[in-house]
């Protein structure tokens, strides 16, 4: 399947869909700042789909830049706007700060646009209720926080096997510095 039908079938996908949210992040290739547009929505079929709907090059960073091409990529993709539902991105000022970000642009706009979370320890359940109640989805909310709960006591299982970046970084610097030592030591 090329490329153009790939996408035609993603976009399809999308519209026939009443929400999809949306991620992004800048990325520097050589000298050039990329954008990789990744979109996510739900099918029957796949469950929740996650596709690149667009790369684009971009020497800016800001706030009013970024929305600029988000709104571009969607427009010429002819993927409505009003039905993203969530951004997600990177912690940076630029996407996340408390007054002028890309999120605070489009949440001017979209009054009920979420961010996106990385963390399942983050999400709430008062927020997940927020989203059943948005989309008008009958679900048995018992069983759903049951289900999350166990998601988080995996998730923070997980997490506690894994060893902080900081010290990693102490013991690579202790293992090099005592090579480095013992080097010394035995040209001496």
């Amino acid at each position: 399947m090329n490329a153009v039908l790939r996408t035609a079938l993603i976009i399809e996908a999308i519209n026939q869909n009443h929400f999809y949210s949306l991620s992004f992040d800048a990325s520097n290739k050589g000298h050039k700042k990329m954008f990789p547009f990744i979109i996510n929505y739900f099918t029957m079929e796949r469950g929740i789909v996650r596709s690149v709907i667009e790369v684009i090059e971009h020497p800016h960073e800001t706030a009013n830049h970024v929305v600029a091409s988000l709104r571009e990529v969607l427009n010429m993709n002819n993927i409505d706007i009003k039905k993203m539902t969530s951004i997600g991105a990177d912690n940076t000022n630029v996407n996340y700060g408390q007054y002028h970000s890309v999120f605070s642009l489009l949440k001017s706009d979209f009054p009920n646009l979420i961010k996106g979370f990385c963390n399942l320890n983050q999400i709430k359940f008062h927020q997940i209720e927020k989203c059943i109640d948005f989309l008008g989805m009958d679900i048995d909310r018992d069983k759903l926080f049951d289900e999350m709960n166990i998601l988080q006591s995996k998730f923070k299982e997980l997490n506690s096997y894994r060893e902080p970046l900081s010290r990693q970084i102490s013991q690579y610097i202790n293992n090099d510095a005592r090579h480095v030592y013992e080097e010394f030591n035995n040209d001496i």
